[in-house]
């Protein structure tokens, strides 16, 4: 099993496109996904799952909230380990003094709508999805 993180675009941030996280969470066990969580009021989902394709997770996932929700959000997913790598080689770290503003952009694909998380979220998925930070990413 592969962990993953599906990250959600838009949701929860105004009175449209509301999704309960227990709801989220239902939609993403589902889905055929495994040791489902959410992080946050605010579209992050932890899951894994046997056959970890970013892309086609994404899409499965966007169309599932337009079929139960009526409404399409962009969905990015990242594998724990892929989010390992960006944490621990982000080259900004050293100008980065403030995590709430310090913004990182996922996209399911090149050229495809982004969903930004900022920096304190970035870690707190990390922690999540691995148990531990490696003390260098926590600036």
């Amino acid at each position: 099993m592969t962990e993953c993180i599906a990250l959600i675009r838009g949701v929860n941030v105004g009175r449209a496109k509301r999704i309960a996280m227990s709801d989220l969470s239902r939609l993403v066990s589902d889905l055929g996904h495994r040791n489902v969580r959410t992080l946050l009021n605010s579209g992050n989902v932890l899951f894994e799952c046997s056959r970890p394709d970013p892309g086609k997770l994404a899409l499965a996932l966007q169309n599932a909230i337009i079929e139960a929700h009526g409404f399409s959000a962009p969905v990015a997913v990242v594998t724990a380990k892929d989010l390992q790598v960006i944490v621990r080689e982000n080259p900004l770290l050293h100008l980065a003094t403030d995590p709430a503003r310090h913004m990182v952009a996922f996209a399911r694909q090149a050229g495809d709508h982004v969903t930004t998380r900022n920096w304190a979220t970035v870690l707190k998925l990390l922690a999540a999805s691995t148990g531990a930070l490696r003390p260098e990413a926590q600036k």
